[in-house]
């Protein structure tokens, strides 16, 4: 640990190796000029595919600073948390609060960098590390969305920009700066993360849990249901004997104690009627109790079923990303999310400021034929107005236009839309309609 307090390395360490990059980058740059002439040239003239004036012509080998920001980059598809549909908590601020350690943290990043301190301590990594990037893995990513992984590095207080997937049990948590990516290391560890202590932000650290909510629970088969309901009918059946049992004997004792006579035996068929009544218990459906073939009403079990394959206590891992792990990659053909859920799933993105990418209609959710569509107009009448003046043509929009324009127009030589007119302007317009009567 720093005997001076803070993170375990100083603004000096900072610039002096921000000093020895500068002059690293400047001896680059001068043999850059001879070796790779086509650097220079601005982008808009630059064509990778007119480097090669012939098939048989070998290619110019890319340069190191190139190939360093494309494995800083990756090649897999970013989901962007500002378009996730999920559910994302913005209270991470709270736990910072609350946590000293985690606020003394906050503040130390906000005041020193630590790209600089990220590259001495992977030195000896087999590839580059990526500062800005967190690497996460599990078994239970296999049964998770991206907005379900959204959503619970929001719970934790993370804020990462985005989400790029290896395969279905690993990705990358992408955040804005290196020290929010420290900061989320942090936060989504269980023992969290402390520079100064000398944590290793190589090492693989277990990292909370996912939500019991966010795991896919069991489909419940219809023999299950059944069997629930036929044990459940059975404990009320017990339930009202027994009751029914206690009350015969409190009858009998105060009959007893006030001296009345028993009543007569009941007849062999009401008796027979009263068992087979008992034997055959009426399912209630009054307050607070309500049945359904579906099992829709039925109580949650105590402990929840779930789905599959799905353990709810695996451990989850998180640590910084390295460039190789780009390596794990797979593609959406070996990837089983893909084959149980489709192509589709997962990749549902929420419409963005100024784009509407839902129904625009109660008309269009509930159906476009139809009593759906009879139902949507009866409730909302004015859609079709509102769809109508959505779609406007676009003369309309050139009238309205030209009507703005002469309005502009007006205000400028100071005159209104409507000009106001006076007492004399009236008898004026009543003479010369008097007039011209006269005339005819």
């Amino acid at each position: 640990m720093d005997e001076f307090g803070g993170l375990p390395y100083t603004d000096e360490a900072a610039a002096a190796a921000q000093e020895a990059q500068a002059a690293q980058a400047a001896e680059a740059s001068n043999s850059m000029d001879v070796d790779h002439p086509m650097l220079d040239r601005a982008l808009d003239d630059y064509n990778p595919r007119q480097r090669r004036r012939s098939p048989r012509e070998p290619s110019e080998p890319m340069p190191e600073h190139v190939q360093s920001l494309l494995g800083r980059m990756g090649k897999g598809k970013v989901y962007l948390m500002d378009e996730s549909p999920g559910i994302i908590h913005h209270d991470g601020e709270l736990r910072l609060s609350r946590d000293p350690v985690l606020r003394k943290l906050a503040r130390e990043l906000d005041k020193q960098d630590p790209t600089q301190w990220l590259t001495m301590v992977s030195e000896s990594a087999s590839s580059p590390i990526r500062p800005n990037a967190l690497f996460v893995s599990s078994t239970l990513i296999e049964h998770m969305s991206t907005a379900k992984i959204f959503t619970w590095a929001s719970e934790l207080g993370a804020k990462p920009m985005g989400i790029e997937w290896l395969n279905d049990t690993t990705l990358i948590l992408l955040f804005q700066t290196p020290a929010a990516a420290l900061l989320g290391l942090s936060l989504l560890s269980k023992a969290g993360f402390d520079p100064t202590e000398g944590d290793d932000p190589l090492l693989e650290r277990s990292a909370h849990g996912f939500p019991i909510s966010l795991l896919p629970r069991a489909e419940a088969r219809r023999e299950d249901r059944e069997r629930d309901r036929g044990s459940r009918e059975d404990r009320e059946a017990e339930r009202r004997r027994e009751l029914d049992r206690q009350l015969d004997e409190e009858m009998k004792a105060y009959r007893r104690e006030t001296g009345q006579a028993e009543p007569a035996a009941e007849e062999p068929k009401m008796a027979a009627d009263k068992l087979e009544a008992e034997e055959e218990p009426v399912r209630r459906r009054g307050r607070g109790a309500f049945t359904a073939d579906t099992g829709a009403f039925d109580d949650a079990p105590a402990h929840p079923q779930f789905a599959e394959g799905v353990d709810p206590y695996a451990r989850v891992t998180v640590r910084y990303a390295l460039e190789g792990d780009n390596a794990k990659r797979k593609g959406a053909r070996d990837s089983a999310w893909y084959a149980k859920h489709g192509r589709g799933a997962g990749k549902e993105v929420a419409p963005r400021r100024g784009y509407r990418d839902e129904p625009r209609s109660l008309a269009d959710r509930v159906g476009t034929r139809g009593e759906g569509r009879d139902l949507s107009r009866r409730i909302r009448p004015y859609d079709r107005d509102r769809e109508r003046a959505d779609r406007g043509d676009r003369g309309d929009r050139r009238s309205r236009v030209a009507d703005l324009d002469a309005d502009l127009d007006r205000m400028r030589v100071g005159r209104s839309r409507r000009p106001q007119r006076n007492k004399d302007d009236l008898d004026r317009e009543l003479d010369e309609m008097f007039a011209s009567r006269k005339d005819e």
